[in-house]
């Protein structure tokens, strides 16, 4: 499904990247463009994600 698929938006700063701000937690059905998705916001798990990444 797409559980777990990336919510981006463009990078301010470099044109050529984008930044995760969401991950998708659940939606009615996989690849469906109409409707809406559930997503979990990155933000507050930041530390947590940084501190796997780069321990």
């Amino acid at each position: 499904g797409d559980s777990g698929g990336p919510l981006q938006i463009a990078n301010d700063v470099l044109s050529c990247a984008y930044d995760v701000i969401g991950v998708t937690s659940y939606g009615r059905q996989c690849g469906v463009t109409a409707g809406s998705g559930i997503y979990t916001r990155v933000y507050f798990y930041l530390p947590w994600i940084e501190s796997i990444v780069w321990p």
